[in-house]
């Protein structure tokens, strides 16, 4: 199962059933919900409730069957074995996975052991782009060009994370995304 299914399963859990709650306060996009809660839903893992509205239009909200409630029991306890990923999106999922389901202390050794494994790759782009003004006179640009950039986009992605992981200390925070939306009140959707 993919950090996206688990981190989606575990949002219907904690009361972002629609996919315009999952879109709009977890943060994935319309493209990536709707195929994943397919593919859930084809696995028996969840099912829909099609509400009826004012527009005629239906809601669709999901649930977790028990196989769902069983795969999610089974994620949290390899959850902590989590292994890091070049995809930032998979890693903050991973993160907000781990203050769910296990406690912040983990969230933020994942965010540590990313940005080291970032500041690895951005010295090694950069090392790579040190020879970028030699291609450059050979027409050959893009890859040095594309090197450079992700050199800096890796050390900032490292800042990020470390900042992150300092803020993750903070009890409050680390309550609140354990709390979810039915803590304070629900969701629209």
């Amino acid at each position: 199962m993919s950090v996206l299914d688990l981190f989606i399963l575990a949002m219907i859990e904690h009361g972002f059933e629609t996919p315009y709650a999952l879109h709009r306060s977890a943060g994935i996009s319309l493209g990536a919900t709707n195929p994943a809660l397919k593919r859930l839903s084809q696995a028996k893992l969840i099912v829909m409730d099609a509400e009826s509205t004012a527009s005629n239009r239906p809601r669709h909200r999901y649930s977790l069957t028990s196989a769902g409630k069983k795969a999610l029991g089974l994620a949290r306890k390899q959850q902590s074995q989590t292994s890091d990923s070049s995809d930032v999106d998979a890693t903050l999922r991973s993160v907000v996975l781990a203050v769910i389901f296990i406690k912040p202390e983990e969230a933020r050794d994942i965010l540590l052991r990313s940005a080291a494994s970032r500041a690895s790759l951005a010295a090694a782009r950069k090392l790579s782009s040190s020879s970028a003004r030699v291609q450059l006179k050979k027409f050959d640009c893009m890859d040095p060009l594309k090197a450079f950039v992700e050199g800096f986009r890796y050390e900032a992605e490292v800042k990020a994370f470390r900042e992150l992981a300092t803020f993750l200390k903070s009890d409050r925070i680390s309550k609140r995304l354990a709390s979810g939306p039915r803590a304070s009140g629900g969701t629209k959707g």
